[in-house]
């Protein structure tokens, strides 16, 4: 007789007679979203890449509330358990994906739920897919390489200023095209004291070399 699945250190049994209704209505949004992304990766079109981002990036948020309204005491299909869970499992995926980075000689900048930020000198964009193939085999879990950063800020907390938050940064990212670099924030969980919308003018300031650039933070502020 096979030994019931638990969840990793919770020691709470896994039923598999039966598929629950939430990850039955989550697998189909899963899914789409890997075919979007997938999409993006493959397409040349700007405008198309857009589109997929967009419709990719929706559907995420759809997951992060659905994952949010599962530990929601008055929800009628949630479960604080299932919340806990889940959160087991993101814990051990995100140990073992840093820990195998680790192992082939890159650096963890930075890493929140579900995204590691990693730095290796001189490391190609085909070893970063390399050690996606690797931790999506360890962890059963696609990974997905979403870029380079030029430069990356982690905003200080207002408590410790000499710490920097989890859950609010900015940076430029290394564009595919000459066309402006893209800056990437975290929508919901940047406050309005920490907003980092770029003026049209910064810009030209941001594309030049460090040592040439002159503005204050205020000026990257709305």
């Amino acid at each position: 007789m096979q030994k019931p699945r638990h969840i990793l250190e919770l020691g709470y049994n896994i039923c598999e007679k039966r598929t629950g209704i939430v990850p039955k209505a989550l697998k189909p949004v899963i899914k789409k979203r890997l075919i979007y992304k997938k999409l993006k990766s493959e397409t040349n079109d700007e405008k198309l890449r857009e589109v997929y981002d967009n419709r990719q990036t929706a559907l995420k948020w759809i997951l992060v509330k659905c994952f949010g309204y599962l530990g929601y005491r008055n929800a009628r299909f949630g479960t604080v358990d299932g919340h806990i869970g889940v959160c087991a499992f993101g814990r051990d995926a995100f140990l073992k994906a840093s820990g195998i980075a680790e192992q082939k000689g890159f650096r963890v900048i930075h890493g929140i739920v579900d995204s590691l930020w990693l730095k290796k000198k001189g490391a190609s964009d085909e070893e970063y897919h390399e050690l996606c193939r690797q931790i999506a085999e360890e962890t059963k879990i696609p990974l997905s390489f979403e870029g380079r950063y030029n430069w990356i800020v982690s905003l200080p907390s207002r408590m410790h200023p000499n710490v920097g938050v989890l859950n609010r940064y900015y940076g430029v990212m290394k564009s595919e095209t000459k066309s402006k670099p893209e800056v990437w924030r975290l929508e919901e969980e940047t406050r309005l004291h920490s907003c980092t919308m770029l003026k049209p003018g910064c810009w030209k300031c941001l594309q030049k070399p460090k040592t040439q650039r002159n503005f204050s933070k205020r000026s990257l502020m709305r």
